[in-house]
């Protein structure tokens, strides 16, 4: 007849060679437990006993930690809190699911009693319902816990990219950026940047960059989901370039008589690819009509002397900003001289003639 005790106190009288047991920690502490078993033969009286010690560790406790909401491309990382583990030269394997399947294959550690196991690299992509995390820790023993599980949210990133009123301006020009979203997004945030420095008070969809000089300048838009913090940034460059000038404006002629007609031409260089506009200015006042490149002019004199005009040119172009500054010449009216003929208009058979020609409104 077998009789089992535990502790000394006596568990079973099933009077055979086999118990099972489920041994408890106390109050979450290892705990030792010694297991007797006594023996009597029922026919001799006679007996023996035996005894054997079983140490009950407490449970593994995984706990998982982590970012539960993300954004799309980004890498999940998770980590593994796992309490209890108690020896120190003990193997620990642990498992990491996702949405139930295995997301990383089983890994032994030899962890002290408070470890941290990080996810393999999980990158994320967007779906309907959130991944769902656990954890499978396990020492052999029938030590082995799973966590809770652990959802986490995978959230779109914004599209934006950055159109243009004009990419190629003139010093001293400007252009309008405007940051276009692909969708709709309520809780979008905007912040622009030039050359990497955030510019100050460009916070909305649209920005005016203006400039005061040469070189391609490098702006960035980047646009942020105020509740998920999801973002995009994209970048373009602008061409400023130095604005045309006239490089030569000449009259056909430095000085004229009345009713003769001038030729002024003018040359223009620089700017951007846009066609040049000329604006044209007799002295001071603008010449309607007049925008090509050449003009023809009838100036007059003004009384008997010589009267001066001074012709002006400037060139511009569609881009905002493209303008020249006016360049001169000069050209001179010479009023017509009057010649009369004066003398006797009647005289004798024989006689001389004396005329003379007297040229009159005429100084130089």
């Amino acid at each position: 007849t077998y009789s089992w005790y535990r502790n000394n106190m006596l568990v079973d009288e099933n009077h055979t060679n086999s118990f099972t047991d489920s041994p408890m920690t106390v109050d979450n502490d290892t705990t030792t437990y010694i297991y007797t078993a006594n023996f009597v033969e029922d026919l001799t009286g006679c007996s023996a006993s035996i005894s054997d010690t079983v140490v009950v560790y407490k449970n593994l406790n995984v706990v998982l930690s982590g970012d539960q909401y993300i954004c799309a491309g980004q890498d999940i990382v998770l980590e593994a809190n796992v309490n209890g583990h108690q020896i120190a030269s003990e193997s620990l394997v642990v498992t990491w699911y996702r949405d139930g399947a295995d997301a990383g294959g089983s890994i032994s550690y030899i962890p002290q009693s408070t470890s941290v196991l990080t996810l393999p690299t999980t990158t994320a992509d967007i779906q309907d319902a959130p991944y769902m995390f656990n954890v499978e820790a396990s020492r052999g023993q029938g030590c082995l816990s799973t966590s809770e599980p652990y959802a986490v949210y995978v959230y779109g990133n914004p599209d934006v990219e950055i159109t243009y009123d004009d990419n190629t301006v003139c010093v001293g020009g400007y252009t309008t950026l405007h940051a276009t979203l692909a969708g709709s997004d309520e809780n979008i945030t905007y912040k622009w940047e030039e050359g990497g420095t955030t510019i100050s008070g460009a916070t909305t969809d649209t920005y005016v960059a203006s400039f005061v000089s040469t070189g391609t300048k490098t702006f960035k838009a980047i646009v942020i989901n105020a509740l998920t913090l999801c973002s995009d940034t994209a970048t373009i460059n602008i061409n400023v370039v130095a604005d045309p000038e006239i490089s030569a404006i000449e009259i056909d002629r430095d000085t004229v008589c009345n009713g003769y007609q001038v030729t002024v031409n003018a040359t223009a260089t620089g700017g951007v690819a846009d066609p040049y506009t000329y604006t044209w200015f007799k002295n001071g006042e603008v010449i309607e009509g007049a925008t090509g490149s050449v003009i023809y002019d009838t100036p007059e004199a003004q009384g008997s002397f010589a009267t001066r005009y001074i012709y002006g040119v400037s060139v511009s172009q569609a881009s905002v900003g493209c303008v020249s500054e006016i360049k001169y010449d000069t050209v001179y009216i010479m009023p017509n001289p009057s010649v009369v003929i004066s003398g006797d208009a009647v005289i004798c058979d024989n006689d001389s003639i004396r005329l003379n020609a007297n040229v009159n409104d005429y100084n130089e």
